[in-house]
């Protein structure tokens, strides 16, 4: 549990950080890179939370 804690904030703190690029980057392409980062995010989340032990199934996953 606390390995997917510290990756949820890694992930966050990326999105936010991409965020600050985006305002000053305004091209369709940063757009659809930052979207697809926060659907994968979003999946690896749910995939994530599914497994019951998180240590024992990261080398299934990776």
């Amino acid at each position: 549990m606390k390995a997917i804690f510290l990756w949820l904030m890694f992930v966050v703190i990326t999105l936010v950080n991409l965020s600050y690029i985006l305002i000053f980057v305004n091209d369709p392409m940063v757009w659809i890179v930052y979207f697809q980062l926060v659907f994968y995010a979003f999946f690896y989340y749910v995939v994530l939370g599914k497994l019951d032990s998180w240590e024992i199934n990261k080398e299934e996953l990776f």
